[in-house]
């Protein structure tokens, strides 16, 4: 009987306790607060206005900026196609590699156990 009235009790003073929590008179329009990323969030009770100007991340290139990179970009280009290689050697160098891959983790094995 005690355990079924205290279960009852219980059950009563959480209802209550939610209720009250509901009829809050407290007005939240026009507090402001902080937001997670640091800013202020002010409760006006309407949506947020998408329309604002926004501010970029890093500054916008000129135009001389941009033609002086382009100028350095096209001077890189044409030096990489004077690197070309045949398909012979970049084989040859890629059986290297892998030989030296295979070998330098025995060796590497070996030091670390010794």
């Amino acid at each position: 009987m005690f355990g079924r009235l205290s279960c009852v009790m219980s059950s009563l003073a959480l209802t209550l306790g939610l209720l009250a929590g509901c009829t809050s008179t407290e007005d939240v329009l026009g507090t402001a607060t902080t937001g997670v990323d640091g800013n202020t969030v002010r409760m006006t009770g309407t949506y947020p206005s998408l329309g604002d100007p926004l501010e970029a991340a890093n500054a916008q290139l000129s135009d001389e900026e941009a033609a002086a990179l382009g100028g350095k970009l096209e001077a890189l280009a044409s030096a990489r196609q004077g690197l070309t290689t045949s398909n012979a050697d970049y084989q040859k160098r890629a059986a290297a590699l892998k030989k030296l891959g295979q070998e330098h983790g025995a060796a590497a094995a070996n030091d670390i156990e010794n």
